[in-house]
């Protein structure tokens, strides 16, 4: 607004649409303000909250062997099984088994029930 109004009005807010391009760049810059204060004042709590979140769990991108074709051919069908141990064992290596417990450990919970529940969760 502050262009047009010094290119096409010439500086002059009398011509025209001087008037509503003044009303409109006023608006512009209290909005402008506004939505800054804003982020100066919300944007550190929201940064703190998505550093403690805890991380995804880990997923694997390799493709699932497609299995909507079902061969009678016992070569397709080895080649099929072999893609499919394939794919698993390179998820394994993609995505390894935690030894960390994602378990919190209940209020009284002894150390020993809480071990014993994490090598059944894994089990």
């Amino acid at each position: 607004m502050a262009v047009y109004i010094e290119d096409t009005l010439e500086g002059n807010i009398n011509k025209g649409w001087g008037h509503w391009a003044v009303l409109i760049l006023t608006f512009d810059l209290v909005m402008w303000i506004g939505f800054s204060v804003v982020h100066i004042l919300y944007v550190p709590g929201f940064l703190a909250h998505c550093a403690a979140l805890p991380p995804p769990p880990c997923e694997c991108t390799i493709p699932l062997v497609d299995r909507t074709y079902v061969s009678r051919n016992p070569l397709i069908r080895a080649e099929q099984e072999r893609a499919e141990k394939e794919r698993e064992y390179l998820c394994k290596i993609q995505c390894p088994v935690s030894d960390v417990c994602p378990l919190d450990k209940g209020e009284g919970q002894s150390d020993e029930e809480y071990l014993a529940a994490c090598e059944a969760l894994k089990n």
